[in-house]
């Protein structure tokens, strides 16, 4: 399956990633934030979107918005983004496709120029993107009861990190593993290989 990847401009190609994002996040952006914000998006060879994500600068942050004041007093907002709104159709977790994908989203976060450092949250049961994330070698911000910003379903108990922009050289072949090993291994395999990855490179 061919793929195409683009910046999203067009009122219709975001209501679009806003709806799919929505069902699979179970968070309604608000689309005054996606006019403001960066949004790469992943079309198949019938013009479908099948995955994406979305680049904001601090000064418009949910994430950091969902925290409490104390939490962020020594931070610089100039120099920080953040990334959510990420979600992929399957098709784009395995092969090629998972590492076209995990380039353009390392690509994407290094052309930050003006930015040093990315936020990002998760909520604290997904133990998956905790181990995506960790490579990059992160510091916890904040964990618990996060604000209900609007667009929110619900209460949220979420881990709210900032990470180096200069050590996510190893978020595609991180990336590329992490489906990988979820779709060809048991679960006990997946944890072994993870943990064989870190300590290799942490070497």
């Amino acid at each position: 399956m061919k793929i195409e990847s683009l910046v999203l401009t067009d009122h219709m190609d975001k209501v679009s990633f806003h709806k799919r994002a929505c069902e699979l996040i179970k968070v309604e952006f608000p689309f005054n934030y996606f006019d403001e914000s960066f949004i790469r998006a992943f079309k198949d060879e019938n013009g479908k979107i099948i995955g994406g994500y979305v680049l904001a600068d601090g000064h418009i942050s949910r994430v950091l918005r969902s925290i409490p004041d104390q939490t962020k007093e020594n931070l610089d907002i100039n120099r920080i983004f953040e990334i959510t709104g990420l979600w992929l159709d399957p098709s784009l977790r395995v092969g090629k496709l998972s590492a076209f994908f995990w380039l353009q989203i390392s690509k994407d976060l290094s052309a930050q120029k003006d930015k040093d450092y990315f936020v990002y949250a998760y909520t604290l049961s997904n133990k998956k993107l905790k181990a995506l994330y960790s490579l990059a070698n992160p510091k916890v911000l904040y964990e618990g009861k996060v604000k209900q910003l609007e667009g929110n379903s619900g209460e949220s108990y979420e881990s709210v990190e900032i990470a180096c922009k200069k050590k996510i050289k190893y978020l595609p072949i991180y990336g590329c593993l992490h489906f990988a090993s979820k779709y060809f291994f048991s679960r006990k395999m997946y944890f072994h290989n993870i943990f064989h990855f870190r300590t290799h490179w942490s070497k």
